[in-house]
């Protein structure tokens, strides 16, 4: 199935994403939300990642950015939450 999208440049949501993996803690029922990284979308809605680390259960959850929320420059500040951003 071949799902082409038209999109005018006028119409396509610019910005950026955060790029998170989730990570499964011993010990714990909750699971860990690291973020690694910052997308950006592009005009014709594909993404540029910038990954600060790697995944080690190789899966990305990449989402809307949190409006208090601003893109990294610097791996040093890396956050985990208990729960779903």
């Amino acid at each position: 199935m071949n799902d082409v999208q038209e999109v005018r440049s006028g119409d396509a949501p610019r910005g950026w994403k955060a790029v998170y993996t989730i990570v499964d803690r011993a010990g714990t029922d909750k699971k860990f939300w690291v973020r690694i990284g910052t997308a950006f979308v592009n005009r014709d809605l594909s993404l540029n990642v910038k990954l600060d680390g790697l995944p080690t259960n190789g899966q990305l959850h990449i989402r809307d950015a949190d409006s208090a929320t601003s893109p990294r420059r610097n791996s040093d500040s890396a956050t985990s939450f208990g729960t779903d951003p």
